[in-house]
């Protein structure tokens, strides 16, 4: 176990060694980032303020050396400070993640409420209407875009029928038409996984015993194998958490949602670098972060399952 955990941390910090390469040189793409959000205001700056941002964010040294001190800045909790608001970037991204973390919950519950009991009646209920209304909402969920359904549902409930608002963070009614959208795509995802787990264990042998025995439907349905069906699904369920929180840039930007993908996409239009790699990074943490907590999760409830160096 010590191994494997040692072998998942040194994966997950070179993960995050790539990842922050591949980050800071896309940010400078496109040059000095002085040139593109300095030349906004003004074609001709004034030297001295070109000067001052070259010694204030360190642009003016080798582009290898402003690397590894920005490195050595996020190592320390540091992401530098926005070209737009002047302010540390973990304060800026720190005021969003609040309204991130209500949608992506919300959307996560309303995924899970409703994925999982139909997963199973799909199973149980093989071959019938259920099943066919199971199969085809999964279908119609993973094969709808976010920002098409998005807009969809604005026209729709919005617009014409003027039951819900458009846009915007506000009382319960303000998350109904961006959680749907957010959470859809999840939704279809873990019914599936949960149809093909519940299939799989009650056509195993110690299910068909059970029911042999004389156990209940009931019994042998949620406690016999729904148990044991339920690793995938909560294996899947870890990252699908994480995923609704790193993938709602599409949904905060339809809506006008105030959160951390909104925060990164106006941070891409302004050529706000700072803030970009910051968002980047940080949901690259959550996630790999993720993936190792579900791996050990998925080894603590299924005693089978035994961790290995090599695995």
């Amino acid at each position: 176990m010590i191994r494997y955990l040692l072998i998942r941390v040194v994966i997950l910090l070179l993960t995050l060694l790539v990842v922050s390469v591949i980050v800071f040189g896309l940010t400078r793409l496109q040059g000095d980032p002085r040139a593109l959000f300095l030349s906004e205001y003004d074609t001709l700056v004034d030297k001295s303020l070109w000067n001052e941002w070259g010694r204030k964010y360190g642009l003016d040294k080798p582009v290898t050396v402003q690397y590894l001190i920005w490195l050595g800045k996020v190592t320390r909790g540091d992401f530098g400070d926005s070209f737009r608001q002047q302010r540390p970037v973990l304060d800026v991204v720190a005021e969003k993640i609040p309204n991130t973390l209500q949608l992506g919950l919300a959307a996560f519950a309303f995924s899970m409420v409703v994925s999982v009991p139909l997963g199973v009646l799909s199973a149980v209920r093989k071959g019938t209407v259920w099943d066919y209304a199971g199969r085809s909402l999964a279908l119609l969920g993973q094969g709808l875009p976010p920002f098409w359904l998005g807009l969809v549902l604005i026209l729709v409930f919005a617009v014409k029928l003027g039951w819900l608002p458009t846009s915007q963070k506000g009382g319960p009614d303000h998350f109904i038409l961006p959680v749907i959208t957010l959470g859809t795509l999840s939704l279809a995802g873990n019914l599936r996984l949960v149809r093909s787990s519940m299939l799989e264990i009650l056509d195993s042998e110690f299910v068909k015993l059970a029911r042999a025995k004389g156990v209940s439907r009931v019994t042998v349905v949620w406690k016999h194998a729904f148990r044991n069906a339920l690793i995938a699904p909560l294996t899947h369920a870890g990252l699908l958490l994480v995923g609704l929180l790193t993938g709602s840039v599409v949904t905060e930007t339809v809506f006008a949602w105030p959160g951390i993908g909104r925060l990164a996409v106006t941070s891409v239009t302004q050529n706000d670098y700072p803030v970009v790699s910051g968002v980047i990074l940080i949901f690259t943490v959550l996630y790999v972060a993720a993936a190792l907590v579900m791996d050990l999760l998925y080894a603590i409830i299924d005693p089978r399952i035994r961790l290995r160096g090599d695995s």
